[in-house]
Formats: C-alpha cells, sequence, structure tokens
C-alpha cells in the first residue's frame, strides 16, 4: 500500500514533532511539575537577557575539504550551558537542511561574558552559504516550536 504524499508528510511531522511533544508534556508533569517549572524558568531568563546577547569576530579557514569556523559570541551574563552555537545552511538543491552544532571552546576574558565557539563543515558549500546563530538550549524542548528565540549572525 502506497501512502500519499500529505499523508507521508503527516506521518513524518507526528513522528518529528507531536510523538516527542507529548513525551516531553508527560515528563514536565512528573514530580509535581518540577521539570514543567525548571522549563519555565529557562524561558523567563532567556526572555529577559537574549537582548543582549550579540556576535564578534568570525574567522574562517579551510584545508579544502572542510570549512572551520570560530566566532565570537557575547552573552553577558547569560549561562552558555541554555543557549547552543549552531551552523546552519538552507537546502538549495532539494537537500536536506543542515545544522551543525559548535562546540564551546572557551570563554573570553573580559565584562563582556564572551565565549569562542567552533565548528567544522562540509566544503561542499560556499563558506558564504553558512549562517552562524544561537539558539535556545533545554533538555526536552522542541526549538523552534516552543521557543523562538534565535539569534542569526546576518
Amino acid at each position: 500500500m502506497r501512502l500519499a504524499h500529505h499523508e507521508k508528510d503527516r506521518l513524518r511531522r507526528s513522528e518529528q514533532y507531536y510523538l516527542p511533544a507529548a513525551a516531553a508534556y508527560q515528563e514536565r508533569g512528573l514530580d509535581r511539575g518540577a521539570v514543567g517549572r525548571q522549563v519555565v524558568d529557562w524561558q523567563h531568563t532567556l526572555e529577559q537577557r537574549c537582548a543582549s546577547v550579540g556576535f564578534g569576530e568570525m574567522n574562517v579557514t579551510s584545508d579544502g575539504r572542510q570549512f572551520f569556523f570560530e566566532v565570537q559570541v557575547f552573552l553577558h551574563d547569560l549561562d552558555p550551558a541554555v543557549v547552543q552555537g549552531e551552523w546552519y545552511v538552507d537546502a538549495i538543491t532539494g537537500d536536506d537542511t543542515v545544522r551543525r552544532e559548535m562546540a564551546h571552546v572557551r570563554r573570553l576574558a573580559g565584562e563582556s561574558g564572551g565565549a569562542i565557539y567552533r565548528a567544522s563543515v562540509s566544503a561542499a558549500c560556499f563558506a558564504t552559504d553558512y549562517t552562524v546563530r544561537v539558539i535556545p538550549y533545554h533538555a526536552g524542548v522542541a526549538v523552534p516550536l516552543e521557543v523562538d528565540l534565535i539569534l542569526w549572525q546576518r
């Protein structure tokens, strides 16, 4: 039996979004909603402090097969554990979108709350096709479905 295109999309959405959301909802209700309260506190922290997050210098090098990106992110008083750096490239030729988590490698000295994030990605695209972004991070939270505070470098 072949599924119609819209049925395949519905099934994919169910597996990708609805089932994980239902599991997260159940987990957040455990222990009198302790996890749920943690998520709400995390969201409030992000809403209060994300406006001060910004980008600094970015360096890109290549060995011909990969690009090596290093970027300064100024978090100010935001804990690096509540966000994640990512390299992102949109699907251009019908391929899947590429998202690559950046490693938080070190903090910068000073009061800016600066941090260095680093990643390597395939050189199959041009370096200018990639965009750095900072996204919220909390285990069990679907970003951007639940929290859409995404800071793009461009």
